[in-house]
């Protein structure tokens, strides 16, 4: 009777140890089933990104900046074009502004006025020069872009920066002023690293030196 019940005893710690065990390891089996699915949730783009069909897809599982430094994202873009009229040798240069709307031009045109000439002479030749270039860009931390424009003008050679609240010009200090036939261009790029673009322009005229040597 003794030895029976001791082994009844032990019958029951033994089964009551397995019953122990297989709940510890079904706890266990839970938790890492939880971890699981919290990982999977929380990088779903890098656990993905490698298998989503596309080899070729880069991986930006350690990229924290998609926008490459850039301080802006341009929901809207308006139209701007530069307009150069030569009228009995009176030129204006002025930019013809249109709003863009689901992908369609929309509103009314507006045109504002960078340069118009005060003489019919002016020292170089309009009806064969590239007269005036513009290039848009975030040039300062606004809310929008700016037009850069470069004009040859009987003064000199014309330097204007233009947004929806006005235009601010000046003259180029330069050794030689338009004359003969000229040519300008202006482009649009981030040179200094700083987010914003900057304005490079490019002007040159067929005028000779005295020597008839070399362009100026």
């Amino acid at each position: 009777m003794s030895t029976l019940s001791i082994r009844r005893g032990r019958g029951q710690s033994n089964e009551s140890t397995i019953r122990d065990n297989n709940a510890c390891q079904l706890d266990w089996l839970g938790k890492l089933i939880a971890v699981t699915v919290l990982v999977g949730i929380a990088f779903p783009t890098s656990l993905r990104a490698q298998s989503s069909g596309d080899p070729g897809a880069p991986n930006m599982s350690g990229v924290t900046d998609v926008t490459p430094g850039w301080k802006y994202l341009l929901v809207n873009d308006d139209l701007v074009m530069l307009q150069v009229t030569n009228s009995n040798g009176m030129l204006t240069t002025s930019l013809v502004s249109m709003n863009t709307s689901n992908s369609a031009l929309s509103g009314t045109q507006q045109n504002i006025t960078i340069h118009a000439s005060t003489t019919s002479t002016p020292p170089f030749d309009p009806t064969n020069s590239v007269v005036a270039a513009e290039a848009s860009g975030r040039m300062f931390n606004t809310p929008t872009d700016m037009v850069a424009v470069l004009t040859a003008t009987e003064d000199g050679w014309q330097f204007s920066l233009a947004n929806s609240t006005g235009v601010q010009s000046s003259v180029l200090a330069t050794g030689f002023p338009p004359e003969g036939t000229v040519y300008t261009q202006v482009v649009m790029g981030d040179f200094n690293g700083d987010g914003l673009a900057d304005a490079l322009t490019f002007y040159e005229d067929t005028n000779f030196d005295a020597n008839g040597s070399r362009p100026r």
